[in-house]
């Protein structure tokens, strides 16, 4: 149309709009090519969006087309037989669509694929490979163009490719095939893991509100562990309103005394703010199961919401890995760390990366993580998304809970890494006492976190619900973590401006690698 407009005369007009007609032949005429109908099954929206715009075009020359021209009776013939053509071909297409007439690219993946009846049984596609720079255990994503049009014709010249999948916008496409025998194998165990009743935390329902200003500790938690029968190092329940932590107990918002025997006074519990929770000694080590769940839902949200993370930068692990001087001092290359856990994981992880770098060796890898199952499910990049961590060979298991379950274990493990994980949990005191007792003695510690001293009570410096505080309850004061990092002997640690990521940040806090001491009376 605008080049009809640009021409100058009839003769010109005419001699344009031939050639119009000759590139609209050409179009319709790979439109109906074995090529673009394989295209057509893939992403009908896409074909059809053509077909819109040709028939506009068909319109659009027609108008253009000098009236009463005799000269001109076989062009306006010509746009008559691609009108027809164009609205025969939206038809057909509305049929296809509607009796879900398999793919030509379907008929060959079920000839070629010589585990049909394994495969028959899936009920999920594997991201593969689809790029020579793409390592192996990287899924095949690339940037949408034209609707994600270029995403389907990757898929279709690739023949184990069988599926697109996008996100809600449309910028990402991934590609996917049909699962091998040995997925399958991992996918099912992967929902074994899942459905185990005992360990989801995911089908718990968040109410609104922090539910009471009552938080107290159970008995049975305070003294469970290595060091149970230590009444020296390690005594008792702090009358049930304190956590002790390796000998000194640390008080609950609403109590103090060397046994948290003092009532003192403190602001009811709201769904506006966290001051209810803050103890003078301790900061806010310990919050409502609703607030807790709150936080992990937001978390979730945000990690779902950027969903094509690359794995290999994740959350900070560069960061990590530089204030940590790359793991060196964890072992030399090719140490065995015998059983690892790591604890609070994210759909990345950290020790991933540490393994791979320094080329160590795990005998048994565990990741514990709350929003495994969630994670496992939504975001495309999570390293361990099939039940398996990927990049690793060995025997792997994902437990979805949260650290607070970690006292099921007892000096099990000779590594433990638990990295910016105590802001995101319900009970700070419990989880470090966790990880001192899940560890065996002379058990090696990789350990990062934040204290929060320079903050004060909430609201002081911060708003009282921004989105840091939203995500991160759990506000622990030094003197916590002073009180547990003294059950290690140091191997290595930066502390505070020391280390770059802090000081980026104005952060404090510690990246600190240890022994396990052993327990003082055993």
């Amino acid at each position: 149309m605008v080049l009809a407009a640009r021409a100058s005369g009839r003769n010109g007009r005419t001699l344009l709009l031939v050639v119009a007609i000759i590139v609209l032949g050409a179009i319709l005429t790979l439109t109906t090519s074995p090529v673009l109908q394989r295209a057509n099954d893939a992403a009908p929206g896409v074909i059809e969006g053509k077909l819109d715009d040709l028939h506009a075009t068909v319109r659009d020359l027609k108008a253009a087309t000098p009236a009463g021209d005799g000269r001109n009776h076989v062009i306006e013939g010509k746009l008559d037989d691609l009108h027809a053509t164009v609205r025969d071909l939206k038809a057909a297409l509305e049929a296809s669509s509607e009796a879900g007439a398999p793919s030509r690219r379907e008929h060959v993946q079920r000839r070629d694929d010589v585990q049909a009846k394994a495969v028959a049984k899936a009920d999920f596609e594997t991201d593969f490979q689809c790029r020579q720079n793409q390592g192996a255990a990287e899924t095949c994503q690339i940037r949408c163009a034209g609707g994600c049009a270029n995403a389907v014709q990757l898929c279709n010249s690739l023949p184990h490719c069988i599926k697109v999948s996008y996100n809600a916008k449309r910028t990402w496409a991934t590609l996917k095939r049909k699962p091998t025998a040995d997925e399958i194998r991992r996918h099912e165990t992967r929902k074994e893991i899942l459905n185990n009743d005992k360990l989801d935390l995911a089908k718990t329902v968040a109410r609104e509100g922090w539910e009471s200003s009552e938080v107290r500790v159970t008995a049975n938690q305070a003294t469970r562990g290595a060091l149970a029968s230590c009444p020296g190092f390690y005594n008792g329940n702090c009358n049930e309103r304190g956590e002790n932590l390796l000998g000194r107990c640390f008080c609950i918002a609403g109590y103090t005394g060397a046994r948290c025997e003092v009532a003192t006074a403190k602001p009811p519990c709201t769904n506006k703010d966290d001051r209810c929770f803050y103890a003078e000694d301790a900061g806010i080590f310990v919050i409502s199961p609703s607030r807790w769940r709150k936080a992990q839902w937001a978390e979730g949200q945000l990690w779902t919401q950027n969903w094509n993370v690359n794995a290999r930068t994740g959350d900070r692990v560069d960061d990590h890995m530089r204030d940590f001087n790359l793991y060196r001092d964890v072992g030399a290359p090719g140490t065995n760390l015998g059983n690892f856990i790591e604890v609070g994981a994210g759909p990345w992880t950290q020790s991933l990366w540490m393994i791979q770098q320094r080329k160590f060796q795990v005998e048994n890898y565990v990741i514990m993580e709350p929003g495994a199952s969630s994670y496992m499910n939504t975001v495309e990049t999570c390293v361990y998304r099939d039940g398996e961590v990927r990049g690793f060979e060995g025997r792997t298991l994902i437990i979805n809970a949260g650290a607070e379950r970690l006292d099921v274990f007892d000096q099990a493990f000779d590594t433990l890494m638990m990295i910016n994980v105590i802001e995101h949990v319900e009970n700070g005191i419990r989880i470090l006492r966790n990880i001192y007792n899940a560890l065996k003695p002379g058990g090696l510690l990789i350990f990062n976190d934040r204290w929060w001293d320079s903050e004060g009570p909430p609201g002081k410096k911060r708003s009282l619900f921004d989105l840091d505080v939203l995500y991160h309850p759990v506000r622990m004061k030094r003197a916590v973590f002073d009180q547990f990092l003294s059950g290690f002997d140091k191997v290595y640690e930066r502390r505070d401006q020391d280390a770059e990521s802090f000081r980026r940040h104005k952060y404090t806090g510690t990246y600190f690698i240890g022994r396990k001491k052993a327990a003082p009376c055993t």
